[in-house]
């Protein structure tokens, strides 16, 4: 969880550490409280990332597969849909941290606005 202290200011590499430690989590069969800290990396990342959001986005998604894969092979046989409901669950938090980001913008043009 120490990454996040600093979310704001390197968001990418602040998810990557948390994903990494995540996908360790997982994969290890720790199943710890730090897995908390992937959807509010994810939030903060979607709402503080100035460029490359979609790649940023694409990459996680393309790198959640090898780590799906790789945990229903190790599991007990959690079947694919627990791995897609996570999926959704994990971009609700990507959707929130944008929806944060365009709030933001209006706000701020709407402050510049009130100000001319």
């Amino acid at each position: 969880c120490l990454p996040l202290a600093g979310r704001r200011r390197w968001p990418v590499l602040c998810f990557a550490v948390v994903s990494i430690g995540f996908a360790l989590d997982q994969l290890r069969g720790y199943h710890s409280l730090a897995g908390i800290a992937l959807p509010i990396t994810l939030l903060s990342v979607a709402s503080h990332l100035e460029h490359h959001r979609r790649a940023t986005a694409i990459a996680a998604s393309v790198a959640y597969v090898p780590l799906a894969v790789a945990l229903h092979r190790l599991g007990p046989g959690e079947p694919p849909g627990e791995f897609v409901t996570f999926y959704l669950a994990v971009a609700l938090a990507w959707g929130v941290g944008s929806w944060v980001r365009h709030t933001r913008a209006l706000e701020a043009e709407r402050r510049r606005r009130v100000a001319e």
